[in-house]
């Protein structure tokens, strides 16, 4: 055996050299277990890293370890775990960018701040609603950014939803004079506590605006359907709107008296409710012409009543036809008037043709006989003269109207005038005119003087009559009385003729209006009570009647006393309401 050197080893030192190679053996295999401890360390360490559980004792021994490599295993596994998470890192930028662009472009502040308060990030919509700069509000408190106050004021979103821990919403928050819709929702940590809360501005400055305007426009339109409805309400005509197919959508309460409806009319066909024929037919012109028609018609609930009713095309916006307009009116009045303007035509014809055709007559005879009696010739130019007088009467007496009619006033000019004078004026001739009728006087034994236009006076007494003796046609007594009374003459003048019906006093003041149990023989205008009434109130007077039928008529009439025949009391007259 030889030494390290070569040479041969000596047997004495053989046991020394056992003892070093046993040593450097231990020593081979202490380094042996570190080393595995140490990869076996480092292994778990790097399992523990990935997520892993660290190797089990006995799990893997020291020849397998160093086998299946288990380092190199690691560091595969972890350049996949990089790999997965550079995509990782990728995908939450372009989350990030995402989620920055949306935020930037909503259309509603946001802010996100933490349980402190302290505004993380915000968006452009918010620097915008809010004037401020991105970086002077983050890292402040949100109310100090926003609301600009010292503390969380009274209904803060963000502490609503820390206290309660869920979703909250403001209606209605006003900052300097505008109006926002504040809405706040919780962040949550992986433990499921809060961690942020987002908070969304959405203004509504506009919206209330257009609510406020819609409001009003909702109480104008309530009002005008308020005003609309009093109108329909108050207005004496019926009305009745449908639409196209003729279906009632509207009416008053005028109309539902006049058809005997009391219960609602709308929903009902129009030829339902109306059954008179001259209106359907007039109702379908309109329909078939689209111009307005207009016809009477009577119902049977109104009798001696006469109705007018005018149909028109109901028009859209768009100028279209969307239904039909009726409005009845009562022309009862109306066409009384007409009817009495009618025979007032007729009567005034008649009544210029007898004077004419005598002046005619006689002043042709006059012209083609010139050598009538001077006796004959007299009398037909006193005919002339009262036919004449006649025609004048009756053209003042239109004159008169007229002057009525255009609000002018009666031309009256008053003197002292003794009331006998007045009646000696007018009585002889109605005396000899009259020979069926008694006329009898009762005045006062002093004079009497009333203060008066005398040619206006003395027609007053013309009138009353006149109609005093065509009215008593079989005759009677017509007695004139007068009294003082106090500052006027009460004057009656009565007769025992036809009389009329006590619907009949009236209207017995209208123009041209005729008593309806008038005999038809007796002719008249209808004038001369209207020019009588105009007359004695120009005077300060009054005038009214009395009448029975079959028993007679008594006017009452007053004329101011002159100013010396004033007493301080008189008698009253007995007619005098």
């Amino acid at each position: 055996m030889s030494d390290e050197g070569g040479g041969v080893l000596i047997p004495g030192n053989q046991s020394d050299e056992i003892a070093r190679l046993k040593a450097e053996n231990l020593g081979l295999k202490q380094r042996e277990r570190e080393t595995f401890s140490y990869i076996r360390n480092k292994v778990d360490q790097l399992l523990e890293v990935m997520g892993t559980l660290p190797l089990k004792q006995g799990e893997l021994d020291d020849k397998s370890l160093l086998e299946t490599d288990p380092i190199g295993t690691v560091a595969d596994s972890f350049r996949l775990i990089l790999g997965h998470l550079h995509k990782t890192n990728d995908k939450l930028r372009l989350a990030n960018s995402e989620i920055g662009a949306i935020l930037d472009t909503a259309g509603a502040g946001i802010l996100v701040v933490d349980r402190e308060a302290r505004v993380t990030t915000l968006n452009d919509k918010a620097t915008e609603l809010f004037s401020i700069r991105r970086d002077a509000a983050v890292g402040r408190p949100c109310h100090q950014a926003i609301c600009c106050a010292g503390a969380p004021p009274k209904g803060c979103v963000l502490q609503m939803v820390l206290q309660d821990k869920n979703d909250e919403c403001r209606n209605e928050w006003v900052w300097n004079d505008r109006h926002f819709e504040v809405v706040g929702r919780p962040l949550r940590n992986g433990i499921g506590d809060i961690s942020h809360v987002v908070i969304v501005y959405a203004e509504i400055t506009e919206r209330i605006r257009y609510e406020e305007q819609l409001r009003q426009a909702l109480a104008n339109a309530r009002e005008a359907r308020d005003q609309v409805n009093g109108i329909l309400h108050s207005v004496a005509d019926g009305l009745l709107v449908t639409d196209l197919e003729q279906r009632i959508i509207l009416t008053n309460p005028q109309a539902r008296r006049l058809f005997g409806k009391a219960g609602k009319l709308e929903g009902r066909s129009l030829t339902e409710v109306i059954g008179d024929v001259g209106l359907r037919r007039a109702i379908q012109e309109t329909v078939t012409s689209g111009e307005p028609t207009r016809a009477d018609f009577t119902s049977p609930l109104f009798e001696n009543s006469i109705f007018e009713g005018r149909i028109s095309l109901l028009r859209g916006v768009e100028g279209d036809p969307a239904g039909l307009v009726l409005i009845m009116h009562d022309v009862t009045q109306e066409r009384a008037v007409e009817r009495m303007k009618t025979e007032f035509v007729a009567t005034a014809a008649h009544e210029f043709r007898t004077p004419l055709t005598t002046i005619l007559g006689f002043s042709e005879l006059m012209l083609d006989n010139g050598e009538l009696p001077e006796e004959d010739r007299r009398e037909f130019l006193q005919l002339i003269h009262e036919k004449a007088g006649a025609l004048s009467r009756i053209v003042n007496n239109l004159l008169d109207i007229s002057r009525i009619e255009s609000g002018e006033e009666l031309p009256i000019d008053p003197h002292d005038c003794s009331l006998q004078s007045i009646l000696d004026l007018v009585v002889p001739s109605y005396v000899k005119q009259n020979t069926i009728h008694d006329f009898v006087l009762s005045l006062p034994e002093e004079p009497i003087h009333v203060c008066v236009d005398l040619d206006s006076v003395v027609e007053v007494f013309e009138n009353i009559l006149s109609n005093a003796a065509k009215y008593s046609p079989d005759g009677g007594e017509i007695s004139i009385s007068c009294r003082q009374d106090k500052q006027f003459c009460s004057i009656s003048i009565s007769d025992q003729g036809l009389g009329m019906p006590q619907d009949d006093l009236e209207r017995v003041f209208d123009k041209f209006y005729r008593a309806n149990n008038a005999n038809t023989a007796i002719r008249g205008t209808g004038l001369g009570l209207t020019i009588v009434r105009y007359i004695v109130e120009a005077h300060g007077g009054r005038i009214w009647l009395d009448s029975r039928e079959e028993k007679g008529t008594t006017v009452y009439f007053t004329l101011p006393l002159a100013a010396a025949d004033h007493p301080e009391d008189g008698d009253r007259f007995v007619g005098d309401g």
